[in-house]
């Protein structure tokens, strides 16, 4: 099944200093859950909600390390807000480590570390809601790789 849908943003970044917004799942696109005929009719229709996110965050450098306090502000306007207060300190632009903290009450550990261009990061989620008894804390495994040098990437900037 193929189903279109449409993301949008805008991210401002400085030496120091970063800020984005961005809205997802434009289209609001219906899902028919129902894929396998079970007939569930609570799974029958479902539609995407649009998301909204406006993050901002700055960057403090130290002698091999700087750390990066950030606040991210996401809602769906019908299912309320939540606001994640952030940090992140990164050794070395090699090893990192941080915390969240959520005004849901969801608290956030992460790390990771860099080999050459790969990253590999890990998170862990944990919920103090009334839910947390139905649910042990998510975890999260992320991996990225960077082609090519920043001087390369971004030569065109000097251009003008």
């Amino acid at each position: 099944i193929w189903v279109p849908d449409f993301n949008s943003g805008i991210f401002l970044t400085r030496k120091s200093f970063y800020a984005g917004l961005s809205a997802a799942s434009l289209a609001q696109s219906a899902l028919n859950l129902d894929f396998m005929g079970i007939g569930n009719d609570q799974m029958s229709e479902y539609s995407l909600k649009r998301h909204y996110y406006l993050v901002a965050g700055y960057v403090i450098y130290a002698k091999k390390m700087y750390i990066e306090p950030s606040v991210m502000y996401r809602t769906t306007f019908k299912y309320g807000n939540v606001v994640d207060f952030s940090t992140r300190v990164t050794i070395n632009n090699m090893f990192w480590l941080g915390a969240s903290v959520r005004t849901n009450g969801d608290i956030v550990a992460l790390f990771g570390v860099r080999v050459n261009d790969l990253y590999i990061g890990y998170s862990f989620d944990y919920s103090t809601s009334s839910f947390r008894f139905n649910n042990f804390g998510t975890h999260e495994v992320s991996l990225s790789y960077k082609m090519g040098s920043i001087e390369r990437r971004f030569r065109w900037t000097e251009r003008y």
